[in-house]
């Protein structure tokens, strides 16, 4: 199972070849243009000291962005990575995101996990490559990679008290590997967390983090 190949006139498909063709800057805000799409990216500072709140608003002018999908961004930097998903208006709100420099990536998310399609977001193995550690746009859930295939997933997450676990998974051969992480908070003052390892041993091609 492979990422979604989107067609020459998807405009998320322009829009992801705008984005990515230089590193950004996350406290400057950019306008990206072309035929068939535009995509802002504007910022502020965030709550927490060198950090910022960044705003994702993509505009078709041509096709549209509903028309084969849902859409995710992701923020890739070594230092640690960010992810989210355009809600229908296009737009999509990463925060919490500390200051520096980022690969701007956006690709439709294969629809490869049915029924979860709200509760996780399905991302390319070859776009985690970047940092072992991944913050989903509410900063709300952090997943970690142990080891370097994604076989053993360490989930945190701010859960309210009605619940105690996430969705995480795998994708090995075109078979879906999704599993709950039950989470348990091991001290006063941390976040809920569980580690989970999967069963597959192949290499994975894409993986399932957890949206709340």
């Amino acid at each position: 199972m492979s990422e979604t190949r989107p067609t020459v006139e998807d405009p998320v498909l322009e829009a992801a070849l705008l984005v990515g063709r230089e590193l950004w800057d996350s406290t400057r805000a950019r306008l990206f243009e072309g035929p068939g799409a535009c995509a802002l990216v504007s910022t502020r500072r965030g709550v927490d000291e060198g950090t910022s709140d960044v705003w994702f608003t993509v505009l078709p002018t041509r096709g549209a962005l509903d028309e084969g999908g849902s859409v995710a961004v992701i923020l890739t930097s070594p230092g640690g990575s960010h992810y989210g998903r355009l809600d229908a208006r296009g737009c999509c709100v990463i925060r919490g995101v500390p200051d520096g420099r980022y690969r701007i990536g956006m690709y439709r998310v294969p629809d490869v996990v049915h029924g979860h399609g709200h509760s996780v977001l399905a991302v390319p193995v070859d776009r985690l490559r970047a940092s072992c550690c991944w913050t989903s746009g509410d900063t709300r859930v952090i997943a970690r990679s142990m080891g370097d295939d994604w076989r053993t997933i360490q989930v945190e997450a701010n859960v309210p008290r009605s619940r105690s676990d996430v969705e995480v998974g795998r994708v090995v051969d075109g078979r879906v590997e999704l599993r709950s992480a039950h989470l348990t908070r091991t001290r006063p003052g941390c976040r809920p967390a569980a580690t989970v390892r999967f069963e597959s041993s192949g290499d994975a091609s894409l993986v399932c983090l957890p949206l709340l």
